[in-house]
């Protein structure tokens, strides 16, 4: 793998090369896991289209795993000096309630974070 990237000219044809490799190594761990199901007695030989599309789930749920892991290592408060009232070191709690989105017919309302209602201390 490192070769590879060694031998790549330009950032299109080294994005290619990674893409290439990910997609192959993935389909070959999807391919195991089929063949293991098989062994057991559980399915029958899976279709090239059936391996291809597990795989493409596999790469898929991956990335998602990495993003959450660096979204949530890149600090623990995403609320900026203005949400937390100035220079107030501690942010606001939020509730998280439900807000009505028109999305289409028959789709239920999302749910949205909206800044829970704080009171004034007392004094």
């Amino acid at each position: 793998m490192l070769s590879l990237l060694t031998e790549a000219r330009h950032d299109d044809e080294l994005r290619d090369i990674l893409r290439h490799e990910v997609v192959d190594a993935t389909t070959r761990r999807a391919t195991a896991l089929f063949d293991r199901a098989a062994e057991r007695g559980g399915i029958a030989a899976p279709s090239a289209a059936l391996v291809r599309t597990l795989s493409v789930v596999m790469i898929g749920g991956e990335l998602v795993l990495h993003a959450l892991a660096a979204s949530s290592s890149e600090g623990s408060s995403d609320v900026s000096a203005d949400e937390r009232g100035g220079d107030d070191p501690s942010p606001r709690r939020h509730a998280r309630e439900r807000v009505p989105l028109t999305h289409g017919p028959g789709q239920p309302p999302m749910a949205r974070i909206r800044p829970a209602a704080t009171s004034a201390p007392a004094g």
